[in-house]
């Protein structure tokens, strides 16, 4: 039997700042890459990470955790506002919580953002 710590994968989005905040666990969960990709579905208007590469000018790279959040931070105004448009009700000065599913067998966390949680205090 396989002794697996449970994982619990999670981002929050901070419009104000505006901020991508990725969980430890969402990294964990992907292999622990130097590199990660962010995917948007519209369609669906979910989230995916996966890792990336240092050669695929989409990729992040992953330089150290927050240490008093224990997430890594991607600030992008451009995203973060491309994100907004497909979730119209959200709070333009709003923080947003949502929590990931492994993808299993394709090293994938997908966050459906419809399913996102208001952060009161935006934090």
């Amino acid at each position: 039997m396989e002794n697996r710590k449970t994982l619990n994968p999670s981002v929050s989005i901070n419009l104000r700042k505006p901020v991508v905040r990725i969980n430890k666990d969402t990294i964990s969960a992907i292999g622990n890459p130097e590199y990660i990709i962010l995917l948007v579905n519209p369609e669906d208007c979910s989230l995916g990470i996966s890792p990336g590469n240092k050669n695929d000018r989409r990729a992040h790279c992953i330089s150290k955790y927050n240490s008093t959040r224990n997430t890594m931070e991607l600030y992008s105004k451009s995203f973060v506002d491309n994100l907004v448009k497909l979730c119209p009700t959200w709070h333009k000065q709003g923080s947003y919580k949502i929590k990931g599913e492994e993808i299993k067998g394709m090293n994938v966390v997908k966050f459906s953002m419809v399913d996102a949680i208001e952060i009161i205090g935006g934090k």
